[in-house]
């Protein structure tokens, strides 16, 4: 393969970025202010690596001699395979997905510009249905989070208890609405049944508690369960319903029938229980039910913001599930294709508006700041091994990534809607970062198909477009087209 010439880049009053359009996945539900889609009711439960332990129950789902902490002592640890290219700049600019990658040239450098409660067993016997569930119910964790939030507050396995707000801070629009609560396979796999009641708002009222009315299937009875709320229109089955029409508005944490109590008891799987509250400089994570509420602080061009967001429980298991032996282009792929990363792109839009940040470079560099802003966190301390690579949501969740987690994550935010950059993956040797497609700008950059990349470091706080570390500025690297 011929290597590609970089050429000099100017600088001039004409420089901007320059944008692709891009169609948005969109998820089975509508989901605001939130992460993570619902999967679909075939999905099974991922071991990766054949051990037997499903990957949420496995300490090390990539390792066959790894299921427990324990057994690190004695076990060493594997990475995922190197990456390839998903397109190889040729003279004809035709990708070849199946040739290894070559590294393209030296980068140019432009001048640059100046603690729970179990339910108690079940006594008596009541057709009132919010008497039946409170005879036999688990509390919501950590209700104060939900201040100003739709949440389910007691559940049992008669059913649920869900607090609407008739001004929710989720946006939520109760007026003309049904309710509609599913008991779910944890983490939103099948579901075992459902029921739907109308609303009934008083006039005035800010919130209404309502109640919805469960009878527990036998089938769910052997395995791990969680309830879902939902509103849809009026009169409208959840079936019958459009993605745009239906809102999630709550689930609950993972639980299951204890038989011996004739009640409902939580039971988290093991990578999910060990994951509570968290706090350091400027980021922190509450664990409530059925979501981690987390916030992000931060500073661009000169102003403080801060992002605020929660992510369900159930969208990280899934990702933790999910099958992690895929190139790093494709987690980035998968993210824009299951809409996660499309719906987190249109949180941080939001949010860099509600912060002040109204120009579309300002908007880029607020999403830049807040990934940057992230803790770096190695493999071999997040996941126990050298080399793993996460999903988004696991990174959220995690609280940060290494230099490849933080780099899938820009790039997909980046490149989905409303932002809609051209983006590649650049991987110096020993290190991953991400480009920007851009004309004219200062710094430095990679050029693949004749489109110049702009290099953005993703690791560390206070690197802007075309800034580049300078152990890396003089590499050769690989351009990963996403």
């Amino acid at each position: 393969m011929p290597e590609q010439s970089n050429p000099t880049g100017a600088v001039g009053p004409a420089s901007r970025l320059s944008r692709r359009h891009l169609v948005r996945g969109l998820c089975g539900l509508s989901l605001v202010s939130l992460a993570g889609c619902t999967s679909s009711p075939d999905a099974e439960p991922t071991d990766t690596d054949g051990d037997g332990v499903i990957d949420s129950e496995d300490y090390a789902p990539r390792d066959a001699n790894v299921s427990r902490r324990l057994d690190l002592e004695s076990a060493s640890a594997t990475g995922t395979a190197t990456p390839t290219l998903t397109a190889t700049p040729k003279a004809s600019h035709t990708p070849t997905p199946t040739t290894p990658p070559t590294p393209t040239a030296t980068p140019t450098t432009t001048p640059s510009s100046p603690s729970e409660t179990e339910a108690e067993s079940e006594t008596e016997t009541d057709t009132d249905t919010s008497k039946a569930i409170s005879s036999n119910a688990l509390s919501a964790t950590n209700p104060g989070v939900f201040d100003r939030r739709n949440y389910i507050a007691r559940y049992s396995h008669r059913g649920a208890e869900v607090v609407l707000r008739t001004e929710s801070v989720d946006g939520y629009d109760v007026s003309d609405r049904d309710l509609t609560v599913s008991l779910v396979e944890f983490p939103r796999g099948r579901e075992f049944t459902r029921e739907t009641t109308s609303l009934s708002i008083p006039d005035g009222a800010s919130s209404t508690t309502e109640t919805v009315g469960i009878t527990f299937p036998s089938a769910a009875e052997e395995t791990r369960v969680h309830y879902i709320a939902a509103l849809v229109p009026e009169g409208t089955s959840l079936d019958d319903a459009t993605a745009d029409e239906i809102d999630l508005i709550a689930e609950t944490d993972p639980f299951r029938w204890d038989a011996d109590r004739k009640a409902i008891r939580r039971d988290k799987p093991p990578t999910l229980a060990a994951i509570g509250g968290e706090s350091g400089d400027g980021y922190r994570r509450v664990e409530a039910e059925g979501v981690f509420d987390i916030s992000i602080v931060g500073r661009t061009a000169g102003r403080q913001w801060e992002a605020p967001f929660y992510v369900y429980k159930s969208a990280y298991m899934q990702a933790v599930n999910r099958d992690h032996g895929r190139r790093r282009p494709e987690f980035v792929q998968f993210e824009m294709q299951s809409g996660f990363i499309g719906g987190f792109a249109s949180i941080l839009d939001e949010l860099a508006v509600s912060n002040g940040f109204t120009e579309k470079r300002e908007t880029v560099e607020f999403v830049i700041d807040f990934v940057q802003r992230l803790p770096y966190v190695p493999d071999d301390v997040s996941t126990g091994f050298d080399d793993f690579t996460k999903f988004s949501v696991e990174t959220l969740v995690g609280l940060g990534g290494d230099c490849e987690d933080t780099s899938i994550m820009l790039a997909g935010l980046l490149q989905s809607e409303p932002f809609g950059y051209d983006m590649v993956l650049i991987q110096p040797p020993g290190h991953m970062a991400v480009g920007i497609y851009g004309t004219d700008l200062p710094g430095t950059y990679w050029t693949l198909d004749d489109r110049d990349y702009y290099y953005i470091e993703t690791t560390g706080e206070g690197w802007g477009i075309g800034d580049i570390p300078d152990e890396y500025k003089d590499d050769r690297a690989y351009v990963h087209q996403v």
